[in-house]
C-alpha cells in the first residue's frame, strides 16, 4: 500500500471536511498553484484514498471500527477531577489509527465538552470520525467513579450510556454503504447483539474480515453466521473458563466453539490460546510480560498487515522487530 506525503493527507483532510472543494479553492487554501493541487488530486485517486471526481474518500483497503466511547470521569479524595477518553472503540481507533493510514470509527458522542475531547484526540490520531455521530439531544457516554479516602473505604461507580444508544442495528444498516468498501471490521464486543449480527451479515455478503473484541457473551444468534474464513474472536480466558482451568481444559470442554471460527482466548498473567481450523496453539509469556489492551491493539496491527496469528501475537507482546511500541501501556 502506497503511503501518503505529508501534502497529500493534508489535502486528504482538507477533502474529508468538504468534499465538494474545487481544485481553485484547494490551490488558494494551501499557497499552491492549481496545476500542483491537480497532481495531488490524481496521486491520491491512484493511492485509492479517494475516488474520482467529487472526491468521495475511499475506505478501500481500510480497516473500520465499530465501538463504544466516553468520559471516564474520576474523583479520589484530595485530588483533583479527572476526565479521560476511553473505551474499546476510542482506544483501539488511536492506537491503530496511529500506525494504519485510513482507520475509520463508527461510534456515537453528544454535541458536549466529552464529546468534543474525545473527537479532538481521535483526529490528533489520524482517524476519520466522518461516521461518529454528534447527538444535539443525548450526552456523551460517561463512567463516573468517586474513590473516598481509606478510612472510609467507600467507592461508588456509575454508568451513563447517552449517545451510545443511537449505535444500534438500525444505524449499522444506514451505513452499508460505507462498510461495504472496507478491508476489515474490528467490532467492539460489548456492542447490542442485533448490531453485531448485523455486521456478521455485511461481512458475509460482502466477503470482509471481522474481529469481535471481547464479546460479553457468545451469542448463539449470530454464532450461527460466523464464518471461519473471515471471522475471528477475541476474548478473555475468565469468559470461557472457571478459575485455575488449564488451556488443555478450557480446548477440550469447548469443541463445539472452535471450528465456528478462529480464536484468541487471552490471559494477563499467562499468555495467549490461538484456535485456528480447530487447532490450538500456545503462547506462553517472557518475564516482564504481560497480555492487555495494548496486545489487542498490536495483534490487530499484526494480523491488518497479513502477518500470521502467531507473528501478530508477537507483536502484541513487543517482542516483534517490525513493532515494539503498542506493548507500551494499556
Amino acid at each position: 500500500m502506497d503511503r501518503l506525503t505529508n501534502r497529500e493527507q493534508e489535502i486528504l483532510e482538507i477533502i474529508k471536511k468538504n468534499p465538494m472543494i474545487s481544485q481553485d479553492q484547494l490551490a488558494s487554501k494551501l499557497g499552491i498553484t492549481r496545476s500542483a493541487a491537480a497532481v495531488h488530486i490524481s496521486n491520491l485517486i491512484k493511492k485509492k484514498s479517494i475516488k474520482g471526481r467529487g472526491y468521495v474518500v475511499s475506505h478501500d483497503d481500510g480497516m473500520i471500527i465499530i465501538g463504544r466511547v466516553f468520559c471516564s470521569i474520576t474523583k479520589e479524595a484530595n485530588k483533583s477531577l479527572e476526565i479521560v477518553p476511553d473505551g474499546w472503540g476510542y482506544f483501539l481507533a488511536t492506537k491503530l489509527g496511529a500506525k494504519i493510514r485510513n482507520v475509520s470509527l463508527i461510534s456515537a458522542v453528544g454535541a458536549d465538552y466529552c464529546g468534543e475531547i474525545i473527537c479532538h484526540k481521535l483526529i490528533q490520531n489520524n482517524v476519520d470520525i466522518s461516521y461518529v455521530s454528534v447527538s444535539k439531544d443525548m450526552s456523551t457516554a460517561t463512567q463516573l467513579k468517586y474513590m473516598g479516602d481509606e478510612e472510609i473505604s467507600n467507592k461508588i461507580e456509575y454508568h451513563h450510556h447517552g449517545a451510545q444508544k443511537k449505535l444500534d442495528e438500525e444505524a449499522i444498516m444506514a451505513l452499508e454503504h460505507v462498510l461495504r468498501n472496507g478491508r476489515m471490521f474490528i467490532v467492539d464486543g460489548s456492542m447490542e447483539n442485533g448490531l453485531i449480527r448485523q455486521i456478521l451479515k455485511i461481512s458475509r455478503k460482502y466477503s470482509i474480515l471481522v474481529k469481535i473484541v471481547e464479546p460479553i457473551q457468545i451469542d448463539e444468534y449470530w454464532t450461527k453466521l460466523l464464518d471461519a474464513r473471515l471471522h475471528q474472536i477475541i476474548i478473555s480466558k475468565n469468559k470461557m473458563s472457571t478459575v485455575g482451568q488449564s488451556w488443555e481444559s478450557i480446548y477440550n470442554s469447548n469443541q463445539s466453539l472452535w471450528n465456528l471460527c478462529s480464536w484468541i482466548v487471552l490471559c494477563s498473567s499467562e499468555g495467549t490460546m490461538i484456535v485456528e481450523k480447530g487447532v490450538k496453539t500456545v503462547i506462553n509469556l517472557l518475564p516482564n510480560q504481560g497480555v492487555d489492551r495494548s496486545f489487542v491493539a498490536g495483534f490487530i496491527y499484526g494480523m491488518y498487515n497479513d502477518y500470521s496469528a502467531r507473528q501478530s501475537a508477537r507483536i502484541g507482546l513487543g517482542n516483534h522487530p517490525i513493532l515494539k511500541d503498542f506493548s507500551a501501556g494499556n
